[in-house]
């Protein structure tokens, strides 16, 4: 018997909702009484009133202790809760006759508000009184965390820097190209020569010089390079542009040497004419075949 007893208290804990606190707050015109459950309270209550005090029972509400509090106002003296078997019960001794309960959950149903106001009062603020349950404080909504708005600021500016970078990167390259160091920008040749540039453009590349093979002493045999063609020349004493290629340009130093032997009387002819003066540099080189390659360009074109 005794654990039929106390299996059916266990299943009556299991559906009732503990009373863990509460608190009184007295006000000129109104005393509150506010509840907070473990769970959302959902059973009824009941109401009695005497001449002298407002009988409340809080059904499936359970509370460990009875609670005594003494209250100094003009509606209610005292408050006395007492826990019953399956219930609560809150006695509340009036100040006067003329006291009203009103009872109100909050939106999840975790707190219960009790507050006791004269009629008097209560009648006057009738017409403006909201719903309650919109009135009573509930859980509080997390806050954005700081650590986000940080984050997405960043991440904000980020943004605005990489359009600004590649606004400028845009207009960078949208600027009028200079004149290549081999090669005059259209902007500079002869009317003409724009013309025949127009009809056949070409890419502006630096030249540069592939193979080398020194003759003698002040002389040298180069191979300059310029996009798709190539120029064989004599640098030194004297400098001769001796041939261009395209298609069978060599590409290796075999190559290379192969066309300097078919060459060799050629070049044979231009050292016995040359002047013994000092070599040149390799940028004087590429500088002295500058105009010759241009012009062999421009006549192709024409």
């Amino acid at each position: 018997m005794k654990k039929l007893l106390l299996l059916a208290s266990l299943a009556v804990s299991l559906f009732s909702s503990e009373i863990l606190n509460y608190n009184i707050y007295n006000r000129t015109d109104r005393v509150d009484i506010m509840f907070t459950f473990d769970t959302p309270y959902i059973d009824k209550i009941k109401e009695q009133q005497t001449s002298k005090n407002i009988v409340i029972t809080l059904e499936g509400a359970l509370m460990q202790t009875p609670k005594f509090q003494t209250i100094s106002s003009n509606i209610i003296k005292a408050i006395k809760i007492i826990p019953l078997e399956d219930a609560t019960q809150i006695i509340v001794k009036k100040s006067t006759s003329d006291v009203k309960m009103i009872a109100a959950k909050t939106k999840d149903s975790y707190g219960l508000r009790l507050r006791f106001k004269t009629r008097v009062a209560s009648a006057q603020m009738q017409t403006n009184r909201q719903n309650p349950f919109d009135a009573l404080p509930t859980k509080k909504d997390t806050p954005i965390s700081t650590s986000y708005i940080i984050v997405v600021t960043l991440l904000f500016i980020g943004v605005i820097v990489l359009f600004f970078i590649n606004k400028k990167v845009r207009t960078k390259s949208a600027a009028p190209q200079k004149d290549s160091w081999l090669f005059k920008a259209a902007s500079s040749l002869e009317p003409q020569q724009q013309a025949t540039t127009k009809k056949q453009p070409s890419t502006m590349q630096e030249p540069t010089i592939t193979f080398q093979k020194k003759i003698d002493e002040h002389n040298s045999i180069v191979l300059i390079e310029y996009g798709s063609r190539s120029y064989l020349a004599l640098s030194g004493n004297s400098n001769a542009l001796l041939d261009k290629f395209e298609d069978n340009k060599p590409t290796t130093q075999e190559e290379f040497e192969h066309i300097l032997q078919q060459r060799d009387q050629e070049l044979d002819d231009f050292l016995r004419v040359a002047n013994k003066t000092h070599p040149q540099t390799q940028d004087d080189i590429l500088q002295a075949y500058k105009t010759k390659a241009a012009t062999l360009s421009y006549e192709e074109n024409l």
